[in-house]
């Protein structure tokens, strides 16, 4: 009687030890073994943005390589989430914000790309500092919250969309050269 007695403790113990030792493992952080693109912002109107990226070092953006990501609107804080295949790596991004003719404005806060566990993160306010200004859109920079405003001009939204400097190229080729 003693010795089963003494083989359930044990047993019971071993089980105690082996959920330990498997929350320790949970308790490790994840690392997504892809590229993603994380953008904060505020947009008035339901709208889509698009991430274009290309792989051969060139700016020669095509629709083979978009990802699509929807915003709901409303003037509310949103995460946006581009996340590309592990088998695709990016050399060149070029940020699309919206198609939608009746948006009034597009607030970005925060972009964070990331690569394995390796990360960028930019506030909005140094958007030009990493994109290409084009002065065909109207912008507004908030040095103090760290943001950016494109804001519609005139009757018609022409979607308002950037090309990497190189600097954000080299960049880029930092986070994603394996080490």
């Amino acid at each position: 009687m003693k010795a089963n007695f003494f083989i359930v403790v044990a047993f019971l113990a071993f089980i105690s030890c082996k959920k330990e030792n498997t929350n320790e493992e949970n308790n490790k952080p994840v690392v997504k073994e892809n590229f993603s693109m994380e953008i904060d912002v505020v947009v008035s109107k339901r709208d889509d943005f698009t991430l274009y990226f290309t792989e051969d070092n060139t700016v020669a953006f095509t629709g083979g390589n978009t990802k699509w990501v929807g915003v709901n609107g409303g003037n509310i804080d949103e995460k946006l989430l581009f996340e590309l295949s592990t088998e695709k790596q990016p050399t060149n991004i070029r940020l699309d914000f919206g198609l939608n003719k009746l948006q009034d404005s597009v607030l970005i806060k925060n972009i964070k790309l990331v690569f394995y566990g390796k990360e960028i993160a930019i506030k909005g306010s140094q958007f030009f500092d990493w994109f290409i200004k084009d002065e065909n859109f109207k912008y507004e920079i908030d040095e103090v919250n760290g943001t950016i405003k494109f804001v519609k001009t005139g009757n018609d939204w022409v979607t308002p969309y950037y090309y990497p400097r190189q600097e954000f190229t080299d960049r880029i080729k930092i986070l994603t050269i394996a080490e």
